[in-house]
């Protein structure tokens, strides 16, 4: 990744596509849907602010978390039978 400037909270979208580890494709599909919000500050490029990031981090950890945790109960459901 490259150099981020640790004293700002806003990304560029590259910034913001590789903080993520996703393509900046994804990021603007994202972004289209509503799961990521954009600031641009008059008329410039869009930044992306690195909390955002973080809770779209956060978000995608805990229903990955869920998720995990109804596949063990779907296992011992299916062993049950």
């Amino acid at each position: 990744m490259g150099k981020l400037n640790k004293n700002s909270r806003l990304l560029r979208a590259k910034e913001a596509a590789e903080y993520l580890n996703i393509s900046p494709k994804t990021l603007w599909v994202w972004v289209r849907d509503g799961k990521l919000p954009q600031i641009r500050i008059n008329g410039t490029n869009p930044s992306y602010d690195i909390r955002d990031l973080d809770s779209l981090i956060d978000t995608s950890r805990e229903y990955n978390q869920g998720f995990l945790a109804g596949e063990d109960i779907r296992k011992e459901l299916r062993g049950a039978k």
